[in-house]
């Protein structure tokens, strides 16, 4: 358990994670929770498709930015869930190493960090069940339509379903229909809370990261101030030493990040362009919860890459800002070398190019309201 004093980090983060057989150890259960996601993809995304295909070809009146939605938004969270599940063994030991305070000593605030994350995590964690059971729901609702178009167009649409599928058969029976609302309901939580927590994880490391910044950056103030630099047990070695360590927890998760959910600005635009159509269109309500939850995600996301880049170049603003001029010439010549490298910032990798920051976030709004407009001039 990842304990620091009172509190428990990523406590709710993981709780989430663990529950859905995703944040794991164990090799065999993690092997369950990638079947089940495969399955999943099996059941929701193809016939999906499915269905797509079938609207298109008969020419049916129906709006299909939903099954754009599944179709692309399915895979973008199956791929979160299968490849954090699959690096969960590199998960455990850097976030034991990110709580390792024995040798460089407890940041301020990071008590109060922790906390926070696990306040948020839980709230996090339950909009996306909450905002699924809705969105099953207002589909239900709708069923009724759907039966009608049927009567009246003398179509072969399955209706009573989560997400709209299409088989080669008819279900005549409404309970075998609500069977697979079930289980469409189930595989879909499965795999959108985890996904949505995996990327809530991202924001908890960088805000812990930050912390540790801030802890170095307040040492080297303090170490210039009172003198004897060198020779100090917790000097200018000392510093480095740690600021080093910092620099290599960066880019651990920055490796884990790309990894795990680097792949979710490639297709963000488009998951929510659809969605943005599908709200206009046919369901406004569930549309709207889905729609705040991808952007929700993005925006953790994107806020975390920012944070990890601005308070890694901060490094060299803050020996700059200090009282260099009191250290002795070996020391400043030092401080040349650690400015030169402060330089370099750490970034979260989007894929396939590109950094996760806020300039991304408006490129991907940009790009959501194009295909939107796209998708409105077709249909």
């Amino acid at each position: 358990m990842f304990r620091v004093g009172d509190a428990i980090a990523f406590q709710s983060t993981i709780n989430y994670m663990t529950f859905f057989k995703v944040f794991t150890v164990q090799t065999d259960t993690r092997y369950v929770g990638t079947i089940l996601r495969f399955w999943s993809f099996c059941l929701i995304c193809l016939f999906n498709t499915f269905h797509l295909v079938y609207v298109k070809i008969e020419n049916i009146d129906v709006d299909t930015s939903e099954d754009l939605v599944v179709i692309l938004g399915g895979m973008g969270i199956l791929l979160i869930c299968i490849f954090s599940a699959s690096s969960s063994r590199r998960w455990t030991s850097f976030l034991h190493n990110l709580i390792d305070f024995e040798k460089y000593g407890k940041p301020d605030g990071i008590e109060h960090a922790i906390e926070r994350g696990n306040y948020w995590a839980h709230f996090f964690g339950l909009y996306y069940i909450i905002g699924t059971v809705i969105y099953g729901i207002v589909t239900y609702m709708e069923a009724p339509s759907c039966h009608r178009l049927n009567n009246e167009k003398n179509l072969h649409l399955i209706c009573d379903t989560f997400v709209a599928i299409w088989l080669p058969f008819d279900i005549p029976l409404k309970s075998i229909r609500l069977s697979v609302f079930f289980i469409q309901f189930v595989l879909i939580t499965c795999n959108v809370n985890p996904a949505a927590m995996a990327c809530f994880l991202t924001w908890e490391c960088t805000e812990i990261l930050r912390c540790h910044l801030r802890h170095l950056k307040k040492h080297f103030h303090k170490m210039v101030k009172e003198g004897d630099v060198r020779k100090r047990p917790d000097g200018i070695g000392y510093w480095i030493r740690y600021h080093n360590h910092i620099l290599s927890l960066s880019y651990e998760l920055k490796s884990l990040f790309k990894i795990s959910v680097g792949h979710t600005s490639l297709i963000s635009g488009l998951v929510i362009g659809c969605t943005e159509n599908q709200i206009l269109k046919s369901k406004p309500l569930g549309a709207s919860l889905f729609f705040l939850g991808w952007m929700a995600a993005m925006m953790l996301l994107c806020h975390a890459g920012e944070i990890l880049m601005e308070e890694t170049l901060s490094v060299a603003d803050t020996l700059r800002d200090s009282q260099w001029y009191l250290a002795d010439l070996e020391t400043r010549r030092d401080m040349v070398f650690i400015m030169l490298r402060s330089q370099k910032p750490v970034h979260l990798e989007a894929m396939p190019l590109g950094v996760m920051n806020y300039a991304l976030f408006v490129m991907i709004l940009r790009t959501s309201y194009s295909f939107m407009t796209l998708l409105n001039q077709s249909s």
